[in-house]
C-alpha cells in the first residue's frame, strides 16, 4: 500500500484530517485595535513561534470595542473556526466582567496547545 501511495504522489489531507478530529488546527489571538503596535507584534511573534511547532495556525483578530467582542465570542461556536482564543487587552465595562466561557473543545485544544509548547 504505501508503495502504491508513493507512486500515486499521495500526502495526507490536512483539511481530512481537520474532518476527522474536529479540530481546526487554527488559534485566534484577538487584538484591541486595527493597529499593530510593538506589544502586540511581540504577541503575535511569541505565539507564532509556539503556535507554529505545534502544528496550529495563528489567525489575528482586530477588534474595536466591547459590542464587536462580545460579537465575534457569539459568533464563534457557530462558525467553529477556531480551536482556542487568545486575547490580547481585553476591554473591560462594568456590564461585561469576564469573557464569555470557551466551549470545551476550545480549552481541551489550548491545554493541549500549552502541554506541546512545553
Amino acid at each position: 500500500m504505501l508503495a502504491a501511495a508513493n507512486a500515486l504522489n499521495f500526502s495526507v489531507s490536512r483539511s481530512a484530517g481537520i474532518l476527522k478530529s474536529g479540530r481546526t488546527y487554527r488559534i485566534a489571538l484577538l487584538v484591541g485595535s486595527r493597529t499593530i503596535e510593538w506589544f502586540t507584534a511581540e504577541i503575535i511573534a511569541g505565539l507564532n513561534d509556539v503556535l507554529r511547532d505545534a502544528g496550529y495556525d495563528l489567525v489575528v483578530y482586530p477588534i474595536e470595542g466591547l459590542e464587536a467582542r462580545d460579537a465575534f465570542f457569539e459568533k464563534l461556536p457557530v462558525r467553529s473556526n477556531a480551536d482556542a482564543v487568545f486575547v490580547s487587552a481585553p476591554q473591560k465595562s462594568p456590564s461585561s466582567a469576564s469573557i464569555p466561557p470557551a466551549r470545551d473543545s476550545m480549552r481541551r485544544s489550548a491545554s493541549m496547545t500549552k502541554r506541546a509548547s512545553n
